[in-house]
């Protein structure tokens, strides 16, 4: 009896994991979607609010910030360069250095996208009472903490 349970609890964990799988990829998609209104991916964006949030930035220490490679980082700024929302520029400390900063064009797109994430937050999660926004915070927090307290494999 307590093997039965066992497995029907297994298996509704694997069901719950299974669907908030299935959700997250398909709410991220949807905010790609949204975002490329704007011509531009998430990871540029992230890469574009870190750059406002924190200043000219080194593309290595860019690219471990938002968690993207090298090669990576230097496809988006070439990209974002073309576009003129980011340039490139030389450390006055020391030459060899080259910092990424956003441009003009790119707090403009900024500003776009954040207006849009908002609206298509509010259509998603917006139709949640107060007291399932504040659960379901509540739960994200919690799995979060599962997740940081989990051992490596």
């Amino acid at each position: 009896m307590i093997r039965l349970t066992e497995e029907i609890q297994g298996d509704n964990l694997v069901e719950l994991w299974r669907m908030f799988a299935t959700t997250w990829k398909k709410w991220y998609r949807k905010a790609e979607e949204n975002i490329s209104l704007l011509d531009i991916s998430i990871p540029e964006y992230r890469m574009m609010t870190y750059l406002q949030e924190h200043g000219p930035t080194p593309m290595a220490r860019l690219a471990s910030s938002i968690d993207v490679s090298q090669g990576w980082i230097t496809s988006m700024v070439d990209r974002l360069e073309k576009k003129e929302m980011v340039r490139r520029t030389r450390s006055d400390e020391d030459r060899r250095i080259i910092k990424i900063e956003v441009g003009e064009k790119g707090l403009d797109t900024i500003h776009d996208a954040r207006g849009l994430h908002l609206e298509f937050v509010r259509r998603t999660l917006g139709k949640f009472s107060i007291e399932e926004q504040v659960q379901f915070k509540l739960l994200l927090n919690k799995l979060f903490l599962n997740l940081t307290d989990e051992p490596e494999i």
